[in-house]
This record gives structure tokens, C-alpha cells and sequence, in this order.
């Protein structure tokens, strides 16, 4: 229910493009319904894998992290560097690692809340 409240959340306050309304509405909708109508356990099972997704997905276009432009502006990583005073490419290795801990914390956390048995 949180995760899909914060993405209806980030949906009305930070997305700008059709696509971006369409697949975080999507997304958002889709698990507040998840949230209200399947079982906890389904829905905790649904939750970790688009968690899974969503932290790999920073690393299906791993070069992104380590470029300083895109071709037509700036990268989200240059634009960081612009604002908070560090290279682009250190910017790149700390949503890289973030990714990867977060991914790991959730792991961690989602396999002692399962049952083992």
C-alpha cells in the first residue's frame, strides 16, 4: 500500500511525460489494488520482484551511470555533478551502489520475514 501510495505520490509531483503518467499510474494503481485485494503473502511476493526489477533496472544501462552527456543535454549524473559539486562519474558510483544496497538491505529483510518452512 505504501509503495503504491508513494508512486501515485511521485506520479502527481515529479512525472511530466504520457509515458511516465501512463506506467507510474499504472504501477501505482496496481499495487494499491494488489495491497487492498490479494493476501499479505502474495502481495509481499509481488512487491520483491518489482523491487528486483526496479534496482536492476539502474543496471541494464550500466554505461549511463559513467556518462557525461546523453547526446542531447546533460545526464541525470552530469546534472547531479552540476548541482552537488562532484564529477559525474562519482555520481554514477554512488546510485550504483546504492542500488546494489538497497537491493541487498531488501533482500536481506524480505528472506528472515519468510517463513522457512
Amino acid at each position: 500500500m505504501t509503495f503504491g501510495l508513494a508512486s501515485i505520490a511521485a506520479l502527481v509531483l515529479v512525472v511530466r511525460s504520457p509515458v511516465g503518467w501512463l506506467l507510474v499510474g499504472a504501477l501505482g494503481v496496481g499495487s494499491v489494488l494488489l495491497a487492498v485485494k490479494s493476501s499479505p503473502n502474495v502481495a509481499q511476493v509481488v512487491l520483491a520482484f518489482m523491487a528486483v526489477q526496479l534496482s536492476l533496472s539502474v543496471f541494464s544501462r550500466g554505461d549511463y551511470l559513467f556518462t557525461e552527456s546523453t547526446g542531447v543535454g546533460p545526464s541525470d549524473v552530469a546534472q547531479m555533478a552540476e548541482a552537488l559539486l562532484r564529477p559525474y562519474w562519482f555520481w554514477g558510483i554512488v546510485c550504483g551502489a546504492t542500488s546494489v544496497a538497497v537491493l541487498m538491505m531488501g533482500m536481506r529483510s524480505f528472506l528472515r520475514a519468510t517463513p522457512s518452512g
